[in-house]
C-alpha cells in the first residue's frame, strides 16, 4: 500500500474513533436526561462501532502484526467479523434513528396547531 493511501486510512480510523467517543457522550448526556430506551440503542450501536474502529485503526498502524499472529485464514476471519460486526452497528443505530425521529414527530405532533408565520 502506498504511504499515502496509509496514512488516509490512519486519519480516517482515528476520526472514526474520535466521533465516536462524541457522540457516545452525547447519547450518554441524553440518556441521563431522558431515559429513553432509543439513546441505549445508540450507544450499543456506537460502542460497537468504536471497538471495530480500534481494531481497523491498529489494522492500518502495522498490519503486518496482525497477519502474522492471526495467520492468513485467521486475518481473513478477522476481517469477515469486522464486517459483520458493521452491519449489526450500523443495523442498531437505524433502529434508534427511527425511534428518535418518532419521539421528535410525537413531540411535534402533541402540540396542535401552530400560528402561522406572517409573510
Amino acid at each position: 500500500m502506498s504511504p499515502d493511501l496509509q496514512l488516509a486510512r490512519l486519519l480516517l480510523y482515528a476520526a472514526e474513533v474520535v466521533f465516536c467517543w462524541v457522540r457516545l457522550a452525547l447519547w450518554a448526556y441524553a440518556f441521563v436526561r431522558t431515559r429513553l430506551t432509543l439513546w441505549v440503542l445508540l450507544i450499543i450501536g456506537d460502542v460497537i462501532g468504536l471497538g471495530v474502529a480500534l481494531i481497523l485503526l491498529t489494522i492500518a498502524w502495522d498490519r503486518s502484526f496482525w497477519v502474522n499472529w492471526l495467520g492468513a485464514s485467521g486475518f481473513a476471519s478477522l476481517s469477515v467479523l469486522l464486517l459483520l460486526c458493521q452491519i449489526i452497528a450500523m443495523t442498531v443505530r437505524m433502529v434508534g434513528f427511527v425511534l428518535l425521529v418518532k419521539w421528535v414527530c410525537g413531540l411535534y405532533s402533541n402540540r396542535g396547531p401552530q400560528p402561522s408565520v406572517p409573510s
